[in-house]
């Protein structure tokens, strides 16, 4: 009897473990969701499509690992740590991280020795018992237990191969808990000495701010004083001419109501730039433009005749005003423009409601201009007295015309010669023909004569552009480039042949000759003496 119960006695130990070790690391799976913020199951769901896990996580499976009443695959739950630490510490998705192998290795360990637990659990469970053999019959024999057979227990060896290795995953867990730790203590001791070194630099610039900001006080401080002194010196010389003999406020106002006109209200007009494009032609030839200049002119109610101005009551004709402020720093003397006279100085008691005393208005007029033969990209031609119209009647401006010669399509400017490219077929080059060209002064045909190579020049004197200032007019030079045959059929590729036989060139061994040297590479072999220029 004790021996046969041995077996059901060791199933209940083995199962309640099994659901122990459940429940720990069903807990240990929700404090990894609440360190991670407690992101809701949707949200796991929905942020493991977004990492791009193996497969889906179901709610369902997801609420039966956390409440401890399933052990998920070793797949599901590797899936679940991995969506889980790409959650930040408030639950919201962050950048998906790698996991260490170290922290998925724990998870595995932990793993293992559960399903070895339920392993053990389920070799514990006694199967159910056979159907009870039926007696009733004549010939029946009754079944007699054999007394000799030693009873096992499978359960206990079992679940001892499962403690083995739930404390074999503790005390690796354990190691890595501790190297872990040793890990952020000197993370923590490296963060502590950067923040301090932080600090000393700090506590630095700290210092020399405040030098600085002592130094800007006592330079204020000496301001302030200069500009006091400045002031009381003002008005002791006001009061000396106040009290001089002959200087009453008559006699002041006399002297200082009417000035000179212009006076500083003369000033020049400004110069504009105005650009304008042309064509290849129009500049190798000359040409007529209608410009449009759009400046101020004279004012024509008071044809810029500025009525005569009073001294400004507000800075007396200096054109600006000073005035002692408050700041961090103390008290700082400053100078503005005068609002009233704008910097000029004096005022116009009347002035002209239509130009408000300036003795000039905006207007847009048309001017014609004749553009020389020659003329290239970057030049300038002046028009005097064309510019904006001087305030107070002062002289007006020049106007300058930036000149920008369109890209033609076909030819080429360098200088005032005229450059262009002829492509034509190899059989052309080598028999000559007669190539039309349209030129600035109408049809003109180029000779290709027989033999001609890649590269040679056909110049064309007297066709390019007019010299500036000048007699005589540039050159037009053609460009010969020369096609090879490409694509061909069996009956061209035999007459090439039987050309090249002709002509003993079946097997050509080529010419070679020294590359050729620019400028500065012969200036330099000259001074090395390795040959002359």
């Amino acid at each position: 009897m004790g021996d046969s119960a041995s077996p059901d006695s060791g199933e209940p130990h083995v199962q309640e473990s099994f659901a122990r070790e459940l429940s720990l690391f069903a807990k240990q799976l929700r404090d990894l969701r609440l360190d991670r913020g407690n992101p809701s199951l949707r949200d796991i769901a929905r942020r493991a499509e977004q990492v791009q896990v193996l497969r889906p996580l179901p709610l369902g499976t997801l609420s039966d690992v956390f409440n401890g009443k399933r052990l998920p695959r070793l797949e599901l739950l590797l899936t679940l740590v991995r969506t889980l630490l790409a959650f930040d510490e408030d639950g919201r998705p962050c950048q998906a991280l790698t996991p260490r192998s170290a922290e998925l290795d724990v998870w595995r360990s932990r793993w293992r020795a559960l399903e070895a637990l339920r392993t053990a659990a389920r070799v514990a469970s006694p199967p159910p018992d056979p159907p009870a053999p039926d007696l009733s019959g004549a010939d029946a024999t009754p079944h007699v237990p054999d007394t000799d057979a030693t009873p096992t227990d499978p359960a206990a060896s079992d679940a001892q191969d499962a403690a083995s290795l739930l404390h074999a995953a503790r005390t690796e867990a354990a190691g890595i808990r501790e190297v872990a730790g040793a890990r952020a203590d000197q993370l923590i001791a490296e963060a502590q000495a950067e923040r301090d070194q932080a600090a000393t630099e700090l506590a630095r610039l700290r210092g020399r701010v405040a030098e600085e900001l002592a130094t800007a006080r006592e330079e204020a401080q000496r301001e302030r004083e200069r500009a006091v002194a400045d002031a009381a010196r003002i008005r002791e010389q006001a009061r000396a001419q106040a009290a001089a003999p002959g200087s009453g406020p008559d006699d002041q106002a006399g002297a200082e109501d009417v000035e000179s006109s212009p006076g500083p209200r003369d000033r020049s007009g400004d110069d504009v730039v105005i650009p304008l494009e042309i064509a290849l032609e129009e500049a190798a030839f000359g040409v007529t433009k209608d410009v449009e200049v759009d400046t101020a002119v004279a004012c024509d109610r008071c044809g810029s005749q500025v009525p005569p101005a009073r001294k400004c009551d507000v800075c007396r004709g200096r054109g600006e005003v000073s005035g002692i402020t408050r700041s961090l720093l103390g008290q700082v003397m400053e100078s503005r423009t005068c609002a009233r006279c704008r910097g000029l100085g004096t005022v116009l008691p009347e002035p002209c409601p239509q130009c408000a005393g300036e003795g000039r208005v905006r207007s847009r007029r048309t001017r014609t201009v004749r553009l020389p033969a020659g003329i290239d990209s970057g030049t300038r031609i002046q028009l005097v007295g064309e510019g904006a119209a001087g305030a107070g009647g002062g002289p007006p401006g020049n106007v300058y015309l930036e000149i920008h010669v369109r890209p033609h399509e076909i030819f080429e400017r360098r200088g005032d010669d005229l450059h262009c490219t002829i492509t034509i077929p190899m059989t052309a080059a080598a028999l000559g023909t007669m190539i039309p060209l349209e030129t600035l002064d109408g049809a003109a045909e180029v000779a290709i004569r027989p033999g001609t190579q890649y590269g040679r020049t056909i110049p064309f004197p007297e066709r390019g552009v007019t010299h500036l200032n000048g007699d005589g007019r540039g050159d037009l030079v053609v460009h010969v480039e020369v096609t090879v045959a490409a694509g061909l059929d069996s009956v061209q590729e035999d007459l090439l042949r039987r050309l090249a036989r002709a002509r003993g060139e079946e097997h050509p061994t080529g010419e070679l000759t020294p590359g050729a040297q620019g400028f500065f590479s012969r200036l330099k072999d000259a001074f090395n003496g390795h040959q002359p220029m």
